[in-house]
């Protein structure tokens, strides 16, 4: 029943990879015989990019924060953190975007500034909240008595979080941290928002 299951699986996901795959192929064909598809390349070359500028700043700051609010959940500050992730999980995509797109025409002003940064920026904006979210309901599993029991053999704070908790939790945060990435990735309307138009020479 396992092996079935897990064969049925990969079948799944290979179904749902093949238009990718059917598409990529198409567009590194050459185009009339002559030239490559470079616009379509172009487009998928440079949204990998954006995510992955995306992924590498937001997973960081959202664990970071998802520590604070979860093994700090004394402090003050830390309350207001988890109540503000809270708050931007439920934000629409779009305000993301739109949050983006009027900081970069405050600080830089309208076209100063590369469209791709605006992209990452509102990204950042909404993948945070969800990656801090979902972190803070896997660490919020390990159980207090490995914190306890850490901290009676002499182990500081920060050293239980890193030696302790974060292993312990690590499998659920991995699969949070993709679900979190994957859902923010799936707005793609606050990207289109932001990056604009394409100027076409």
């Amino acid at each position: 029943m396992d092996a079935g299951c897990r064969d049925l699986c990969a079948a799944a996901f290979a179904l749902a990879v093949l238009p990718l795959v059917v598409l990529l192929a198409r567009a590194a064909a050459p185009a009339g015989g002559t030239t490559p598809a470079a616009p379509l390349l172009g487009a998928v070359v440079g949204t990998l990019v954006t995510i992955t500028a995306a992924i590498a700043v937001s997973v960081p700051v959202g664990l970071a924060c998802a520590v604070w609010a979860a093994e700090y959940a004394e402090c003050r500050a830390a309350r207001i953190v988890s109540s503000l992730t809270d708050a931007a999980v439920s934000a629409p995509s779009l305000v993301a975007g739109l949050l983006a797109l009027a900081l970069r025409i405050v600080l830089v002003g309208p076209g100063r500034a590369p469209a791709a940064a605006g992209a990452v920026l509102a990204l950042c904006a909404l993948m945070i909240p969800y990656v801090a979210r979902g972190a803070v309901q896997m660490l919020g599993l390990v159980p207090a008595a490995l914190r306890w029991e850490a901290l009676a053999l002499g182990a500081d704070r920060w050293r239980v979080i890193l030696r302790v908790v974060l292993p312990t939790a690590s499998a659920g945060l991995v699969s949070s941290t993709v679900l979190a990435v994957s859902r923010a990735i799936g707005a793609a309307s606050l990207v289109l928002v932001v990056a604009g138009p394409v100027e076409r020479p």
